[in-house]
């Protein structure tokens, strides 16, 4: 009988990238926070054990749970899976979303809205 071992996995792409996304906008979002997982787990509903097993490549999050994450990292969804804090730079900039702004009807909550400059 053979000894049990365990084949590695091999990690897909879109997993790499969601979670070096992931780690990036964390330092982005949470520059001077000293548990950057528990931050986002506050702000997004997502534990910050689910987040760690994310940025270890071992699983990836649900739709729901990407636009949790998004959301509270002020990203659009589809903007943590495209390479963009890569080498070379994104071909997509990085555009967070503002806050709905008040006096807005509904159905018309955040907007896209350039990075500050200042």
């Amino acid at each position: 009988m053979k000894g049990n071992t365990k084949k590695r996995k091999v990690v897909g792409v879109l997993r790499a990238v969601f979670a070096d996304n992931l780690s990036q906008a964390l330092d982005r979002r949470y520059p001077h926070s000293t548990n950057k997982a528990k931050s986002l787990e506050q702000d997004s509903g997502v534990t910050d054990s689910t987040i760690g097993r994310w940025l270890r490549h071992e699983v990836s999050p649900n739709l729901d749970q990407l636009e949790q994450v998004a959301r509270a990292l002020r990203l659009l969804p589809h903007q943590m899976l495209m390479p963009m804090f890569g080498v070379g730079g994104s071909p997509d900039p990085l555009i967070p979303i503002s806050p709905p702004q008040p006096g807005r009807s509904k159905g018309q909550g955040a907007t896209l809205g350039r990075p500050s400059t200042s």
